[in-house]
């Protein structure tokens, strides 16, 4: 009863992200990685943030969980944020399939101390999400 309960959801999961491909809701578009995250502004000390990775491309994609690149907005352009020293990333990867999606959270903790500003996260080399520290 499980599985069927199961996959009922998986498939009610992918016609609902085809459609939103489809349509363009949420920024979601046909042959296109997108990367949403639950809010545009979040205040400076913020730990985490959650996001969700949806795959409207007709092949899987390779996803990173532990992997991600954080940039700031400077002087007319982005500049990558390093991770502190003591953050080790695991080798953890798969494969998000066609009109998939999966949530992920960034750690801004693995920064140092990060002042209010715009910013930008990039997931899976392939997609950016942007944001606000105020």
């Amino acid at each position: 009863m499980r599985s069927i309960i199961a996959s009922f959801l998986s498939v009610i999961t992918t016609i609902t992200i085809f459609f939103q491909c489809l349509f363009g809701i949420g920024g979601l578009g046909f042959g296109k990685v997108a990367l949403v995250l639950e809010k545009d502004t979040y205040p400076v000390g913020t730990e985490t943030i959650a996001a969700v990775l949806y795959n409207c491309t007709r092949e899987p994609i390779l996803v990173a969980p532990y992997a991600y690149s954080l940039e700031r907005w400077e002087a007319e352009e982005w500049t990558p944020v390093a991770l502190k020293d003591s953050v080790e990333i695991p080798i953890a990867n798969f494969f998000l399939q066609p009109l998939q999606s999966v949530g992920k959270s960034f750690r801004l903790t693995d920064h140092e101390s990060l002042p209010a500003g715009r910013y930008r996260l990039q997931a899976s080399g392939s997609t950016y999400a942007e944001f606000e520290l105020v």
